[in-house]
């Protein structure tokens, strides 16, 4: 049974909805795929923000790279 109960938390524990009330969130472009990189999105890209209390549609002004 520990194991069992030891194995769900790490399920919750990893569970996307819990993550983003920590803060987190995640971004997908207009098509739906989600973004991993500052590599995938360019000047004009429509991005899509998911918060844990809804989303915001934002478009890149600018893409910068780390140095």
């Amino acid at each position: 049974d520990r194991d069992l109960d030891g194995g769900a938390a790490q399920v919750r524990a990893y569970d996307p909805a819990r993550v983003m009330e920590r803060g987190w969130s995640m971004t997908r472009r207009g098509d739906g795929t989600l973004v991993r990189s500052v590599a995938e999105v360019a000047q004009g890209d429509l991005l899509i923000t998911r918060f844990a209390d809804g989303e915001a549609r934002s478009t890149v002004d600018e893409v910068e790279a780390a140095s």
